[in-house]
């Protein structure tokens, strides 16, 4: 593997109006950050004309020397990876925590400004599907100086919600349709009919081939589906 470092950059950072850092995971590579954001502002005498998007799991706090940088742009997106509420956000990202990733969310939605936009990105699949309503209230009351994005999972097809079970499907139809948010926001309505599209299309993988999936990943991760959501897991192997 190699590591990318600011000296690796092939461009002219007096130029340069737009960065997006992107992982891996960006936050252990922060000293780089710095030094290609210092870069720019010594380059350009400031840091007033950039726009920065940062995408981060939201396990590591960006540190104050980035923050303090962060903070002289134009424009900042700090994204994080969040798809599901407690339970089903850790089985679907694994070595992810909740209580830590909100933290972090908590944190930047606090500097939230008209130039520090912080955001939250949700991928739904069979796995977080369920939590999806809950998942929208919770960023549109807790959250309320952040955006947030909802994209359905299409790769791989196993884990995409048009391959779910039929019963399951429309028990999760019915919560969808019946879902009022805590507060109206007009993208949920976006965001609900973009997942019941999604529910909506041919299925294109069977359940055997699902089932295996399932438990291949319970075996990489070395945790049980039945174990984390139970009842995900009785829609499948019931």
């Amino acid at each position: 593997m190699v590591r990318r470092t600011a000296a690796d950059l092939n461009v002219d950072l007096a130029q340069l109006d737009r960065i997006k850092f992107i992982g891996g995971e960006i936050t252990l590579e922060q000293d780089e950050v710095i030094a290609v954001l210092q870069g720019i502002d010594l380059a350009r005498g400031g840091l007033s004309h950039l726009s920065v998007e940062i995408i981060t799991n939201g396990m590591l706090l960006l540190q104050q020397e980035v923050i303090d940088l962060l903070l002289q742009c134009r424009h900042v997106d700090v994204v994080i990876s969040l798809d599901g509420m407690q339970a089903s956000n850790d089985y679907q990202r694994s070595e992810g925590k909740w209580s830590e990733i909100v933290a972090a969310a908590r944190y930047y939605d606090a500097l939230a400004n008209g130039r520090f936009c912080p955001g939250i990105i949700s991928t739904i699949s069979c796995l977080t599907v369920a939590d999806a309503p809950e998942l929208m209230d919770f960023v549109t009351c807790e959250l309320p100086g952040s955006w947030h994005v909802i994209n359905a999972l299409l790769w791989p097809a196993e884990l995409s919600v048009r391959n779910m079970p039929d019963p399951y499907k429309q028990q999760i139809k019915q919560q969808l349709e019946s879902w009022i948010p805590r507060l109206d926001k007009s993208r949920h309505q976006e965001w609900r009919g973009r997942i019941l599209q999604d529910m909506a299309a041919p299925q294109d993988t069977d359940i055997v081939s699902v089932r295996k999936m399932l438990q291949e990943l319970d075996d990489l991760r070395g945790e049980t589906l039945q174990q984390c959501l139970p009842d995900l897991y009785s829609a499948y192997f019931s």
